[in-house]
């Protein structure tokens, strides 16, 4: 679910983390510009150096600890990456686009000065995200645990046959897949793996879930929309190796019958939003949405 939070009244954060996609030169020049504007306004700066060796290398939370904003500079997967960090902490992120589509991106680069200056008077709004908790079952224990900003899927192995995915929700079976995987997304994640895959565009105010099976074997597997209390439950009846995986960025391996449960999380991601543009008009800036002459 989508919630705006009128934010106009609320205190300076006196403590911004950067996050900052290495492998964005832009971003990185960008960041030390950012990092520069926000001491000449006294504010108190978290910035993890990014490094050659760190090219690939998860978020360093420990250098962020305390922060009361993010911003993020990349692209969205950037984004999902800060969220599995701010999330769980109840902070805002101010997202700065430098990647292709950066669908859920607020600013471009030439913004990022007024962005800053936006959020530092207080001048925002708090787009609430749901998100998404899995728990990973193997032989009746619970092994791992992970959150998803976008989707939670199963998927087959690199070398591996198709995939056979019992699915299930709180209502009862819903069917078994032999496809090369399934994915549940919240409405956010509509316009991500889901869409790649056949999926419904979904309204990010829509209470709801997704699930969509990754080229099936039949015929008559479409996707299936459903209310954001169920629990969807997804368990591996084939034998070839197969990976769960949160936002494409978390994967653990799994097994032939390991069971992921899939739920909406408690904790939101929070971003923020600047101007009054909508999910209709991000369709069309970013995804060219129905546009006949894209390049």
């Amino acid at each position: 679910m989508t919630q705006i939070v009128e934010r106009n009244v609320s205190p300076t954060p006196k403590v911004v983390g950067l996050v900052v996609n290495p492998r964005k030169p832009k971003a990185v020049e960008d960041s030390e510009h950012a990092l520069a504007f926000l001491k000449s306004r006294e504010i108190s700066v978290k910035h993890p150096q990014p490094t050659p060796e760190r090219l690939h290398a998860p978020i360093d939370e420990s250098s962020l600890e305390g922060s009361e904003l993010l911003v993020v500079m990349g692209g969205d997967g950037t984004l999902l990456a800060a969220s599995r960090f701010a999330a769980p902490r109840g902070v805002p992120m101010l997202s700065i686009r430098y990647g292709g589509f950066g669908f859920l991106a607020e600013a471009e680069p030439e913004e990022l000065e007024w962005a800053l200056d936006r959020v530092l008077t207080g001048a925002y709004r708090l787009d609430r995200r749901m998100m998404l908790a899995s728990e990973l079952c193997r032989r009746g224990d619970m092994i791992h645990q992970s959150f998803a900003l976008n989707d939670v899927s199963v998927t087959r192995g690199a070398l591996s046959r198709i995939a056979d995915v019992r699915t299930e929700t709180g209502g009862g079976y819903v069917a078994t897949y032999s496809a090369d995987g399934v994915i549940v997304s919240t409405p956010t994640g509509s316009t991500a793996y889901n869409l790649s895959a056949g999926g419904p565009l979904v309204h990010p105010g829509v209470r709801v879930l997704t699930i969509t099976p990754i080229c099936p074997h039949s015929l008559n597997a479409r996707s299936l929309v459903l209310s954001d209390a169920e629990r969807v439950t997804l368990t591996l009846e084939s034998l070839d190796e197969a990976m769960l995986t949160a936002d494409g960025q978390v994967g653990y391996p799994l097994e032939q019958g390991d069971v992921v449960h899939i739920t909406r999380a408690t904790l939101t991601a929070d971003l923020v939003t600047l101007r009054s543009s909508t999910f209709y008009d991000r369709l069309q800036n970013r995804l060219r949405w129905a546009d006949r002459f894209a390049d």
